[in-house]
């Protein structure tokens, strides 16, 4: 019965963890869905310059700000 315990948490957290766009504050989501676009649209010069900020948000640790500013990014490129 243990071992179904485990391998059921196991399972759930692996789904958790493998799942996208999930609003988390720590800007990973937001990073995988940036990937996601096409060259034009990353190509958006408001768009990079939004994403520029949030990768520096990301260098200085501030992992909330990473995230505002990449959906910031991904708004404007996929208008």
């Amino acid at each position: 019965m243990k071992h179904i315990v485990i391998t059921a948490l196991f399972v759930l957290f692996s789904f958790t963890v493998s799942a996208d766009h999930a609003d988390n504050s720590r800007c990973i989501d937001e990073l995988k869905h940036w990937k996601t676009l096409t060259e034009a649209q990353q190509n958006d010069s408001a768009a990079k310059a939004l994403r520029d900020e949030g990768t520096a948000a990301w260098v200085a640790g501030d992992k909330a700000l990473c995230e505002s500013k990449y959906k910031q990014a991904i708004t404007e490129a996929t208008n």
